[in-house]
């Protein structure tokens, strides 16, 4: 069972986002898909797993993608 911790809550280019950290470096992100109220979660095992996967889903753009790991970095 993997304990979550909130690391942010907020914005990102006018889209509510929540990333939170797991055991070791799994980190996952809960935001609405662009343009809908369709919650989304994607889970990773590192950060720049997290990274590549929100670009390739097409949710974020490389420099958002970028913007949400600086924040995990923080952590």
């Amino acid at each position: 069972m993997n304990n979550w911790k909130t690391v942010y809550h907020g914005d990102i280019d006018l889209r509510r986002v929540r990333i939170e950290l797991g055991a070791g470096t799994t980190v996952r992100l809960h935001t609405a898909a662009p343009g809908t109220n369709i919650d989304m979660t994607v889970e990773a095992d590192s950060p720049g797993e997290l990274e590549e996967r929100l670009v390739e889903s097409g949710l974020f753009t490389e420099l958002q993608a970028d913007q949400i790991i600086r924040l995990v970095s923080h952590h």
